[in-house]
């Protein structure tokens, strides 16, 4: 009987907590569902930055033509800056040509 006993006790000790093999598996799994969260997130946030930029743009898109708009109804502050360009007292500027700059 003390045999049977010995070989209980033994076989209780050895199942009680998990293995290296156990232990390294499921730190592999958490490591992968972690990876696999933080992918997400970042896509997340980057498609959150992308469409708050894209809202932004439209809004100030709509101010603007809003501006335009209400400056084109009123007539008020969309006239050329000398009011006459041909008048040479209004526009000093005395040229025959045109040049283009670009950068």
């Amino acid at each position: 009987m003390t045999l049977t006993t010995d070989n209980n006790t033994n076989a209780r000790r050895r199942t009680r907590g998990f293995s290296l093999v156990e232990m390294l598996i499921a730190l592999a799994i958490t490591a992968s569902l972690l990876t696999a969260m933080l992918v997400a997130l970042d896509f997340s946030f980057k498609r959150y930055t992308a469409t708050s930029e894209s809202a932004s743009m439209h809004v100030v898109g709509r101010l603007v033509a809003h501006r335009i708009l209400s400056q084109i109804r009123t007539g008020t502050t969309f006239g050329p800056s000398p009011a006459d360009v041909l008048d040479p007292a209004q526009n000093p500027v005395v040229t025959d040509n045109i040049e283009f700059i670009t950068e």
